[in-house]
């Protein structure tokens, strides 16, 4: 229903309020234009090339919707797509406040069928958030082993069953000139003026939208903003005056029958015409209802008890079985150590809940829903601080550094190795990993770890972590393992010996993922470009030292985890590298076990003359010292 003497069509399009063509034909925001120049009229939104399929509504467009308050993109009918062989794509959203993948693999195009659901296996979905208004899309790999039979990657957010795998889209182009026009995509509208809120039963005006007086509203489920329905027993549109008209539902079939309600209005009333019946049953119906609460209390405090009783075995199974290796503590004592959890003793917060500061106790409190954590405060904040911190960047000698990776990889090394139960990360950054005093290093924020059997894997039902720590194999299949905290800990190797996000910008302000430029980098033999200038030198031992880092770090990020080294082998690899480089230093007296150190074949190569390793489905060749 639109306004009178309002357009009510564009070619097939139906126009309602609050949508229209003409001024003072429709609500701020939900202007439509309709270009008449056509055999058939089309409508475009507002002043746009966005051309509306429906008033549902469908664009045939990529849209950055910042200028259109009204409208969001829709996280119900909408999914992140990326289509194409050893494809690693990323949705960013507002101000990079949101991102996500997905990553598509396969080997050949034999390993694809026509008609495909994109599973990982030559295109993948993800979700999408409520409330994302602009999205653009970045690349975790720039180049491809794959070239050869599939020389395009797409990524795009699109109708969520739009897209079936199609294998002459990897071939060739032929996805790209199919769909020159753009692909459909879902935008969620609703009146978002204001706070974008509304009160059901209060007058017109506190829901200026919702003008008849017969209707209601509603809070949308994608972000700020609400919407108008007329209310039950009427039917029409919400936001024209008298918009509403009532209808009579015992003449409509079962399917016309509000689906929420479920019975019809007219026969409701019909059952409360008698007065005194009404009367009676009210005063059965308090002693009723009194009864029903007492029941209801009782239920509630006997679940109480049987829960209360439930936690206090829990806590005596849980004391008795770890305060032989960990101190427990009462709660009294956290309440004392942190006076009673004051705000002033907050020092940050984590995925997991708050940290405070507090008198040094070392162990754990078992007594609260929400287990507690005691362990010593560390002063010199995070490796992320430390080494992109704002303001002047502290120097950083390599020896700090080589030190700092050793005790962090021995760290996940100890996690790895749990003879009952490992525990995976889930998320090696540098900022989880805390400097003491002397900068040595504790890996810490275990939000996304996980424990698991001795068989290395985990499969989760949500990829969590950190964009530019995450390993593509993790993101493509959900499966986390020990390799998977190796790849993002290389990440941290790489930060400090070259002082880059793991996400950086360079002078075109193009968006880079330092695994990716580092092996690309090192292809070309140009790692002194890449590396901080603070180590660079021109002894020839240091030099050594960084090549073996650097070969290390492509060791690390192969792209199959089996691949990759192990966080043991790792370990070992930086200890001969932390005591060549000490020597060097003469901070330490090891000649006789560093002597040949650089000298000899790495673990890690084979017999053979030259060894190769990609990332980002890169090879990089790396010649075996003799």
């Amino acid at each position: 229903m639109s306004l009178r003497d309002c357009p009510v069509q564009c070619g097939n399009i139906n126009i309602d309020y609050p949508f229209g063509t003409s001024p003072g034909c429709y609500r701020d925001g939900f202007d439509i234009t309709c270009d008449e120049s056509s055999t058939l009229p089309r409508a475009f939104m507002g002043k746009s090339n966005l051309e509306l399929v429906n008033i549902n509504i469908t664009i045939k467009a990529s849209i950055n919707l910042t200028s259109y308050p009204a409208y969001l993109l829709s996280n119900r009918r909408n999914k992140f797509t990326a289509i194409g062989c050893y494809t690693l794509a990323y949705i960013v959203g507002s101000n990079a406040g949101y991102w996500s993948g997905c990553a598509s693999f396969c080997e050949s195009l034999d390993s694809t069928t026509d008609g495909g659901s994109c599973d990982g296996m030559g295109c993948c979905q993800t979700t999408i958030p409520a409330g994302l208004n602009y999205y653009e899309v970045q690349w975790g790999f720039n180049e491809s082993k794959s070239s050869s039979f599939n020389p395009c990657s797409y990524a795009v957010l699109m109708e969520e069953d739009w897209y079936k795998l199609q294998v002459q889209d990897l071939r060739d182009r032929d996805f790209l000139e199919r769909s020159k026009k753009g692909v459909p995509f879902v935008l969620d509208w609703a009146i978002r003026d204001n706070d974008g809120t509304c009160q059901n039963g209060a007058e017109i005006s506190k829901n200026p939208a919702c003008l008849s007086i017969h209707s209601t509203c509603y809070i949308t489920s994608n972000g700020k903003g609400y919407l108008c329905n007329c209310s039950q027993g009427y039917e029409g549109n919400p936001y024209v005056s008298d918009g509403c008209i009532d209808i009579d539902e015992c003449k409509l079939s079962d399917n016309d029958i509000n689906p929420r309600n479920g019975q019809v209005r007219e026969i409701a009333l019909i059952l409360l015409t008698s007065e005194l019946f009404a009367d009676a049953r009210s005063a059965a119906s308090i002693l009723g209802v009194a009864i029903l609460l007492g029941i209801c209390f009782l239920v509630v405090a006997l679940r109480q008890h049987k829960i209360h009783i439930k936690e206090k075995e829990e806590y005596r199974r849980y004391y008795n079985m770890m305060h032989n290796y960990l101190r427990v503590f009462s709660k009294k004592q956290i309440e004392n150590a942190t006076n009673d959890f004051a705000e002033s003793h907050v020092v940050g917060s984590g995925g997991q809940g708050k940290v405070y500061k507090g008198q040094l106790l070392l162990g754990c409190c078992l007594e609260v829903k929400i287990p507690i954590l005691v362990y010593e405060f560390v002063p010199n904040g995070t490796l992320f601080e430390l080494l992109h911190g704002k303001g002047r960047k502290r120097p950083i000698s390599l020896h700090t550094r080589l030190r700092i990776a050793l005790e962090s990889a021995e760290a996940l090394d100890y996690l790895h190795s749990s003879i009952a139960r490992i525990i995976l990360h889930g998320d090696v950054k540098s900022a989880n990993i805390l400097l003491e005093d002397d900068y040595h290093a504790k890996i810490s924020d275990f939000g996304a770890s996980n424990l698991v059997p001795v068989d290395d894997t985990q499969v989760v039902k949500v990829v969590q972590g950190t964009r530019g720590y995450l390993d593509p194999e993790y993101v493509a299949t959900a499966v986390l393992t020990k390799k998977s905290d190796v790849y993002s800990f290389v990440v941290v190797l790489l930060e400090l010996i070259t002082r880059k996000y793991a996400i950086f910008g360079d002078e075109t302000s193009e968006r880079n993922h330092l695994e990716s430029c580092f092996v690309s980098t090192a292809s070309k033999n140009k790692l002194h470009e890449l590396l901080d200038k603070e180590i660079v030198t021109n002894n020839e031992k240091v030099i050594e030292v960084l090549h073996e880092v650097s070969n290390l770090a492509v060791w690390c990020l192969s792209v199959r985890g089996e691949d990759r080294p192990t966080m043991r082998q790792v370990v070992e690899k930086l200890q001969q590298l932390e005591r060549f480089y000490s020597s060097l230093l003469g901070l330490e007296k090891v000649v006789e076990e560093t002597e040949n150190l650089l000298g000899e074949s790495t673990s890690y190569y084979t017999s053979d003359t030259s060894a190769f390793h990609s990332i980002g489905f890169l090879e990089i060749e790396t010649r075996v010292p003799r």
